[in-house]
């Protein structure tokens, strides 16, 4: 998974990301618990809060925002990796889906 997650943030920041689920909303919930300090990321939960509000689809999204909110295309950056409790990205990616799995 890991790989094919990092094939994908290789795309253009501008690449259309059309997922075929609407959990936008509930994994902002768990990526500000992850990442509580991710000012873009406050700013987008509240955005999607209000699209879901207005029974508005939150999806397609943007690549670049997400490698910018989606703590699952940042498992190696320093935050993500600290809120782990991690030193190497794969650990962090895996600790990270242990703890997904358990929110869900």
């Amino acid at each position: 998974m890991v790989n094919s997650l990092n094939q994908l943030r290789q795309l253009p920041d501008r690449t259309r990301l059309w997922c075929a689920h609407e959990y936008t909303l509930s994994n902002l919930k768990f990526a500000i618990a992850v990442d509580p300090n991710n000012h873009e990321l406050q700013a987008r939960l509240v955005q999607v809060q209000a699209a879901s509000q207005r029974q508005q689809p939150t999806v397609p999204s943007w690549l670049g925002l997400e490698k910018r909110t989606n703590p699952f295309l940042r498992w190696d950056q320093p935050t993500i990796m600290a809120a782990m409790g991690q030193r190497d990205g794969v650990r962090s990616f895996g600790k990270l889906r242990g703890k997904k799995d358990l929110a869900s």
